[in-house]
C-alpha cells in the first residue's frame, strides 16, 4: 500500500500455467481503477517479495540473493539499491515494513539454511543499505510463504501458518516476534480459525487492530 499516492502496488507473480507475470500494477480504491504502469530501469525478480518503504516512500522488491530494487512512483523508475556486508539470500521468504525502526524485516523461506528451510529472521536497513541478523530464541519451526505482517499497535511482527519445505509440513499456528524485546512469542489462539496455508496475503488494521488474511494454498 502506497499511503503517498493512496494506490494499491501489485508486483509480478505467476498465474496457473506456472508462467511468470513482469508487470507492476497500481489501484487506485476511491476511483477503483486498474493502471498498469511501465517503468524505466532494470525490474527485480518476478518472484520476489515486496513492501512500501514509508520513509523513502517507494516500493522495495528483495530478490532469491538479497539484492533490493526500490521503485518510486514519483519518478517511475526501478533502481537497484547499493547494500554493504552480508545478504539474506533466500526462496519464498516473506517480508514486512517495521516504520518504528524505518527497516524491512524478512522471515523464513526456502533455501540457504540447515534441511532447506529457514526460521531466521533479518532486517534491511534502506539507509545503510545493510542486511542485519536478529538474534532471536525460539522453537518455532523453518517455514516458507508465511504470511506475515506488521502489528502496529503492539509493534511486533505476526508470522502465521508457513510451509517446511523439508518435511512437507504446514503448520498451524501465530507467532510474534517484538523487536524492542529481541524476543519470539507463540500468540494462543481460540475458537475457530482459516484452515493452514502458505502464501496468502495477511495485512494488519490498526484502526480494529486485527490481522486480516486472504486466499493461500495448502496442497488441497
Amino acid at each position: 500500500w502506497d499511503s503517498t499516492d493512496h494506490e494499491m502496488l501489485i508486483w509480478g507473480s505467476d498465474n496457473i500455467n506456472s508462467s511468470w507475470i513482469s508487470q507492476l500494477w497500481s489501484f487506485v480504491p476511491t476511483t477503483r481503477v486498474w493502471t498498469l504502469l511501465s517503468p524505466t530501469g532494470t525490474a527485480p525478480a518476478t518472484s520476489s517479495p515486496a513492501v512500501w518503504d514509508t520513509i523513502g516512500k517507494r516500493l522495495l522488491v528483495v530478490d532469491n540473493s538479497g539484492n533490493v530494487t526500490a521503485y518510486s512512483p514519483s519518478t517511475n523508475v526501478w533502481v537497484t539499491l547499493s547494500i554493504s556486508g552480508a545478504t539474506k539470500p533466500t526462496l519464498h521468504g516473506s517480508v514486512a515494513w517495521d516504520p518504528a525502526d524505518g527497516a524491512m524485516l524478512m522471515f523464513g523461506g526456502g533455501s540457504g539454511c540447515y534441511q532447506s528451510t529457514c526460521h531466521d529472521l533479518w532486517a534491511f536497513t534502506p539507509a545503510g543499505g545493510t542486511w542485519t541478523r536478529l538474534t532471536a530464541i525460539t522453537t518455532m519451526g523453518g517455514r516458507q510463504g508465511a504470511p506475515v505482517a506488521w502489528d502496529s499497535v503492539h509493534n511486533q511482527l505476526l508470522v502465521i501458518d508457513g510451509y517446511n519445505s523439508y518435511n512437507g509440513a504446514y503448520y498451524d499456528e501465530v507467532w510474534a516476534y517484538s523487536v524492542a524485546q529481541g524476543r519470539w512469542q507463540q500468540v494462543t489462539v481460540g475458537g475457530a480459525h482459516p484452515a493452514v496455508r502458505q502464501g496468502a496475503s495477511l495485512v494488519f488494521d490498526p484502526i480494529d487492530g486485527v490481522a486480516l488474511m486472504a486466499s493461500g494454498y495448502n496442497g488441497t
